[in-house]
């Protein structure tokens, strides 16, 4: 699932994903809300009971309500998430339909997602930033007049490879703007 944002400009639209770097800051003193009918199928995963798993995560979940929060259960010794094929939906949606309170500010991806955004708001007289699915208008193409424009907006922020990539394919730029980046 390709994770993104509409920034509406006056004329046109620009999309700007979400690159996760998998520093696992949003796993650690946080634990995510669990479905019991989820358990089952995690235990089977990762080879334990439903009962263990059920204890492990209570331990962690109520962890967060007190002054030593604990790490998510299912944060390996790598900071890997090891349900990351069945993790929860609070997971999934992360960090743009959901905040996990300080994660966001630990969270290099995060970080770099609201660095870009910031840029194409800076001296707007109009800007507004959109969830897809709440998005009621057609997304208007950067027009080629503006790419050179959105280009430099994009790049002073000093986004990573990564994120060159997904915003290249996402906004379809020719490669004559991103080339030299590589």
């Amino acid at each position: 699932m390709q994770k993104y944002r509409i920034v509406e400009l006056r004329n046109y639209d620009v999309l700007v994903p979400f690159v996760c770097q998998k520093c696992g800051s949003c796993c650690r003193g946080f634990a995510p809300q669990i479905y019991v009918n989820d358990l089952p199928a995690i235990a089977m995963h990762l080879g334990k009971s439903v009962k263990e798993i059920k204890r492990l995560h209570e331990e962690a979940y109520n962890g967060k309500y007190t002054d030593s929060s604990i790490d998510c259960s299912f944060l390996d010794d790598r900071t890997k998430c090891s349900i990351y094929p069945m993790r929860p939906e609070p997971c999934r949606l992360y960090p743009l339909e959901t905040d996990f309170g300080a994660a966001g500010m630990n969270c290099g991806g995060h970080r770099e997602f609201h660095r870009i955004v910031n840029a194409f708001f800076k001296r707007r007289k109009y800007a507004a930033l959109w969830e897809p699915s709440t998005y009621k208008n057609i997304i208007r193409s950067i027009p080629e007049c503006q790419r050179p424009v959105v280009w430099r907006t994009f790049t002073n922020a000093k986004p990573s490879k990564t994120m060159i990539r997904q915003f290249v394919k996402l906004n379809n730029m020719p490669g004559h703007f991103w080339i030299k980046t590589d």
